[in-house]
């Protein structure tokens, strides 16, 4: 791993070098994500449920290298990530409903190529994910619109047979607005993840989209 990201360190370097219009630029970034998962978790359900996106925060800072109308980004990003499902049942002939939260954090690295066109840019790459922290659920029980129950619980990545790493596929659209020696950009990603994290019965694929904005100088 050490290895690859040294040969992937120099060769930027080297296309840097090659070219004298390259330009290198870092850029801040902060911004809100929804994250959808299709997930099955025997500690909370032995059913499989999809769990819709709720708004959540996301920050991050990238490097990139920019060459005439391509441009290459490696990034860092914190996402506090919630996720809702709404289970409805029947217990004994009545009707019974399940809101579950989901409340996690994730560590994404994403390398992105960029073509712009003028103002405009489209990209795409792929990135690595790393779960970090425990899961958090909120699970409220109801009947005809009555809170019956409810439990706030901590779960470990393992006690819900969830692997904290993964990886998947990054689409990128946005636009620049220059602002005197900087340029505020307006990034909408989406993420799929390539790779189910769980293990034991348990599975876990999340997709993701991502509106941020940024500062780039």
């Amino acid at each position: 791993m050490k290895k690859a990201k040294c040969v992937a360190a120099l060769a930027l370097i080297l296309l840097a070098e090659s070219n004298a219009n390259a330009l290198i630029d870092l850029n801040f970034y902060a911004g809100a994500n929804f994250s959808r998962i299709d997930a099955k978790m025997g500690t909370i359900s032995d059913q499989g449920f999809t769990y819709g996106g709720v708004l959540a925060w996301s920050g991050g800072v990238g490097v990139a290298l920019d060459l005439s109308i391509l441009s290459i980004e490696a990034a860092a990003f914190y996402h506090l990530k919630k996720s809702q499902s709404t289970i409805n049942l029947k217990v004994y002939n009545i009707p019974l409903t399940l809101d579950i939260d989901l409340i996690y954090r994730t560590i994404d690295c994403p390398l992105i190529a960029k073509i712009w066109l003028g103002p405009f840019f489209l990209g795409g790459g792929g990135y690595y994910q790393k779960m970090v922290g425990p899961i958090e659920t909120k699970i409220t029980g109801s009947v005809l619109g009555f809170e019956l129950t409810h439990s706030d619980k901590t779960y470990s990545h393992d006690e819900l047979g969830i692997n904290t790493d993964s990886f998947g596929a990054i689409a990128s659209l946005g636009v620049y607005f220059p602002v005197g020696v900087t340029d505020l950009l307006i990034d909408l990603r989406y993420s799929k993840s390539l790779k189910d994290q769980g293990s034991g019965g348990s599975s876990w694929k999340e997709s993701n989209v991502h509106l941020l904005l940024g500062l780039s100088i």
